[in-house]
């Protein structure tokens, strides 16, 4: 059984060199989200984001390299919360490449 769209969301990801490819898919289904979420390799894909407007809520996943990501969300575009997620079990400190960005 194929799991439903997502209504009101749109699926934004950067890739290629310096995340110039900007692609955006309406209503993603939850495939779609794990498929661009596991593409996530740090280095020419970066940066997913899941929104539903502007400002309205969103959130985005970055990184990919080595299993270590950066998560945030944000339900008013102002006050943002953010988590580093790893699949590794020992992670020591690091950079990480988001979006284009290099965060520590």
């Amino acid at each position: 059984m194929e799991l439903p769209r997502i209504k009101t969301c749109a699926m934004k990801y950067l890739c290629g060199p310096k995340d110039a490819d900007l692609r955006e898919l309406p209503n993603p289904r939850w495939t779609d989200i794990e498929l661009a979420i596991r593409q996530l390799n740090g280095d020419d894909r970066t940066l997913v984001s899941f929104g539903s407007g502007t400002p309205a809520s969103h959130m985005a996943i970055g990184g990919g390299r080595d299993g270590k990501y950066i998560v945030y969300a944000t339900h008013d575009n102002i006050t943002f919360t953010r988590w580093w997620v790893t699949t590794k079990v020992r992670v020591r400190s690091s950079s990480l490449l988001a979006g284009n960005q290099v965060t520590i």
